[in-house]
C-alpha cells in the first residue's frame, strides 16, 4: 500500500450548481415554448420568427451554460492501492485511465486524469511540481511510459477565414428567414436556410484526436489516419486563435517535406481542456524520451 499523497481534488468529475444551469435552461424554454405557439397556431409566418429565435436562444443557452462552470474544491487524500486509485472515499480503477497531464496553474500545478469512464477529465491540485509528476510516474502515466490521446477540435477552425464564412452563413439564413415573410415565399425556402447553415456548423462540429507516443504522433478522424514519425517532425509550438466566434487555441507542428504545417485547435481552459502550451510540452516531453530511449 503506498502512502497518502498530499493534494486536493478540485472536480471529479466538473460539478454545476442550479446557477450555472439556469442560462441553458432559460433557452432551451424559450425555444420550447417558441415551437409549441407556432404548433397550436399553424402560422407559416409565425414559424420563421420562432425558428430564428428559438436557435439564437438555444445557441445562447449552451454558450453561457459552457462558461459557466462551477469548481468545487475538497482537501481529500490521495493513495494508490493496487488497481485503484483512491481519491477520498472514492475508487478510480487505473486501468480505465487513458492518459494524464501536468498543468501549470496559478498557486500549484494541477494533474489532469482522463478515464473512460469519466466524461470530464479528474483534476487534482498540487503545490509541488515534483509531487505531480511523481503521481503521474506512479500511475504509469508519464510521458515515457504510455501513449496520451487528446481531442481537438476540427481542423476547419484553424484555417483563415472559416470564421468570416461561418458569420456569412449565418447573416445570410437570416436574411432569407425575414425575406420570406413580405415576400409571401412558401417557408420551405427559410428551412433551405437554416440547412445551409447547418453546413459549416457541421463542419466545424467534426472532431479529430491525435496520440502522442514514443514512435510519433497518430492523427485521426472521421475518415482519416496519418503517422508523423519523431523523424519527420521538426517543430512544434502553440498558437491561438482570437475570432468573434472563437477563442480556442492549438498546436502547430512542422512537418518536414510539407509545405504547410499540421495545425490542430483545441481547448484553452487549463482546468477542462488541454491548453496548446500543454499539448506542445507533452509533445516535447515524448520526443526527448524517445530519442533518450
Amino acid at each position: 500500500m503506498s502512502s497518502p499523497k498530499p493534494g486536493s481534488i478540485m472536480a471529479s468529475p466538473l460539478t454545476r450548481d442550479v446557477r450555472a444551469m439556469a442560462p441553458a435552461a432559460l433557452g432551451l424554454g424559450v425555444a420550447a415554448v417558441l415551437m409549441l405557439l407556432y404548433v397550436l397556431s399553424a402560422g407559416e409566418a409565425f414559424a420563421v420568427v420562432a425558428g430564428l429565435v428559438a436557435t439564437a436562444a438555444v445557441c445562447t443557452g449552451a454558450v453561457l451554460h459552457q462558461r459557466a462552470r462551477v469548481l468545487r474544491q475538497a482537501e481529500l487524500p490521495i493513495r494508490i492501492e493496487g488497481d485503484a486509485l483512491w481519491v477520498g472515499e472514492r475508487r478510480i480503477d487505473r486501468r480505465r485511465l487513458r492518459h494524464g497531464v501536468v498543468v501549470p496553474v496559478e498557486g500549484g500545478f494541477v494533474v489532469q486524469l482522463r478515464s473512460t469512464r469519466l466524461r470530464q477529465p479528474l483534476v487534482l491540485f498540487f503545490e509541488s511540481e515534483k509531487e505531480a509528476n511523481d503521481l503521474l510516474r506512479e500511475l504509469g502515466l508519464a510521458a515515457d511510459q504510455t501513449t496520451a490521446t487528446f481531442l481537438a477540435l476540427s481542423p476547419w477552425l484553424a484555417r483563415r477565414g472559416f470564421a468570416a464564412s461561418l458569420i456569412a452563413a449565418s447573416l445570410a439564413a437570416l436574411a432569407l428567414g425575414v425575406a420570406v415573410v413580405p415576400l409571401g415565399w412558401p417557408p420551405i425556402i427559410a428551412m433551405a436556410g437554416f440547412a445551409l447553415l447547418g453546413i459549416p456548423m457541421a463542419m466545424a462540429a467534426l472532431p479529430s484526436w491525435f496520440s502522442v507516443g514514443l514512435d510519433g504522433i497518430v492523427v485521426s478522424g472521421i475518415g482519416r489516419r496519418r503517422f508523423y514519425p519523431w523523424s519527420v517532425v521538426e517543430k512544434v509550438t502553440p498558437f491561438q486563435i482570437k475570432s468573434l466566434v472563437l477563442n480556442a487555441g492549438g498546436v502547430e507542428i512542422a512537418i518536414r517535406g510539407e509545405e504547410a504545417p499540421l495545425r490542430l485547435p483545441t481547448s484553452t481552459d487549463p482546468l477542462v481542456g488541454d491548453t496548446p502550451e500543454r499539448l506542445a510540452a507533452r509533445i516535447a516531453e515524448a520526443r526527448a524520451a524517445a530519442t533518450n530511449k
